[in-house]
């Protein structure tokens, strides 16, 4: 009987071990799902789930390929378990490639399914920033400076050429746009002095802004009819005031020398004389 018993618990043990052993090697482990890619200002992050059923223990590659590469893990997002992250930014150093993009579980030897993420373009798929907006009195007016809103960042936008659309708008209401290619300065043009005025910046089909608006006043101006005519009377003055001494001096000596009979006749005469040296500009 003892006996028996015995060997019912042998053949059992071999039933389960048997069939432990046969689980394992047609387990199949469940692919990732839910997979999303955000990327903002060349900054990618990939993110998934486990799929249901995932045993514990499983861990997960993160693969990419170009058009005309073959597929190869990302070094930074091999045997991941948690979070379940990958930050593809340095492997998608070309802004103008498509990558595709491909994610697996695996636990020992088995490995899921693949899944798989739509391809991706970082210069047309990526969230792009607006440009930092600076405003300098130029020329009587005003002048927007757009530069790169991050140095790393500087190349690709001059690189690209992005269009920009600036919004500008005055304390009394008035509203206009001005569109742009590429970064640097643009003059603003018809401005009326002494205003406030402010500007907001954003790239045309792509971002809204999503920045306060950067202010700045145009210069106060004198009236210009007035100041020509401030200028004049100063010149005026200034000749006055060189010229008189020795005209009277001139005109006395002269009439000192002559005789009396003369005297009458000619001081109308040194006087145009001495107008006209003036009016041909030689000096008293």
């Amino acid at each position: 009987m003892r006996f028996r018993h015995c060997t019912m618990s042998v053949i059992t043990s071999i039933l389960a071990f048997t069939v432990l052993f046969t689980l394992v090697l047609c387990m199949e482990i469940p692919a990732p799902e839910h997979l999303n890619l955000s990327s903002q200002y060349f900054v990618h992050l990939l993110s998934w789930k486990m799929g249901p059923g995932s045993p514990d223990g499983v861990h997960y590659s993160v693969k990419i390929k170009t058009k005309s590469g073959s597929m190869v893990v990302v070094e930074a997002c091999e045997n991941v378990t948690s979070p379940l992250l990958c930050n593809l930014t340095e492997a998608f150093s070309d802004v103008e490639e498509i990558y595709y993009i491909i994610v697996s579980a695996a636990l020992g030897s088995h490995m899921s399914p693949n899944a798989s993420y739509t391809p991706f373009k970082p210069i047309d798929n990526t969230i792009l920033e607006p440009p930092l907006v600076t405003i300098t009195v130029c020329n009587q007016s005003l002048c927007v400076s757009l530069r790169a809103p991050a140095e790393r960042l500087s190349e690709i936008y001059k690189s690209f050429k992005l269009k920009y659309r600036l919004r500008v708008s005055s304390e009394d209401g008035t509203e206009f746009t001005v569109d742009k290619e590429g970064l640097g300065n643009e003059p603003l043009s018809n401005l009326a002095p002494g205003q406030r005025y402010c500007v907001t910046v954003s790239i045309i089909d792509r971002s809204p802004p999503n920045r306060p608006p950067v202010c700045a006043s145009t210069p106060k101006t004198a009236n210009v009819s007035d100041a020509v005519i401030s200028v004049i009377l100063c010149l005026l003055m200034v000749i006055f005031v060189m010229c008189t001494p020795r005209l009277v001096v001139h005109f006395f000596c002269l009439k000192a020398d002559l005789p009396a009979v003369l005297l009458d006749d000619i001081s109308p005469y040194i006087i145009l004389k001495e107008m006209e040296q003036w009016s041909v500009g030689i000096k008293c």
